[in-house]
């Protein structure tokens, strides 16, 4: 178990040179995190807690863009459902990809597989997306 603060949680979201699958390991390493955010999310201590729960919306609010149907009220609604199930219930995939190569401007980048993403947004929309989450 490793507790980050803010700037260690980012630089270790961001660190890609020091693996050899770069920005693959990246992905993987910001999915962790992720998670980590929401195994203390749903902690119990966090759940009961109006005020830390509070914060916790203010800083995500700020930071990530969602839906403008999910409110305050829904995600404590998706909190406490993933209390009830636990962190082994979120499960995260990479989308597929075409491999990598290199932008007109000289960055490295991973292609999108078009075909397969197409694949993704029906399985997102059917809900039937198990297939590409290995373990769910």
């Amino acid at each position: 178990m490793n507790h980050l603060d803010g700037d260690q949680a980012l630089a270790f979201a961001r660190e890609r040179y020091a693996f050899p699958t770069a920005d693959y390991q990246r992905v993987a390493d910001q999915q962790a995190l992720l998670v980590g955010f929401a195994t203390t999310l749903i902690h119990r201590a966090v759940l009961t807690d109006p005020a830390a729960m509070l914060t916790f919306a203010r800083a995500a609010g700020s930071a990530v863009s969602v839906d403008s149907a999910f409110d305050l009220p829904s995600m404590l609604a998706l909190a406490a459902s993933l209390r009830l199930s636990g962190a082994s219930a979120i499960h995260t995939f990479t989308l597929p990809t075409a491999g990598t190569g290199t932008s007109a401007d000289g960055q490295s980048i991973v292609n999108v597989d078009p075909a397969a993403l197409a694949r993704v947004r029906t399985a997102l929309a059917t809900d039937t997306l198990a297939p590409f989450a290995p373990g769910s």
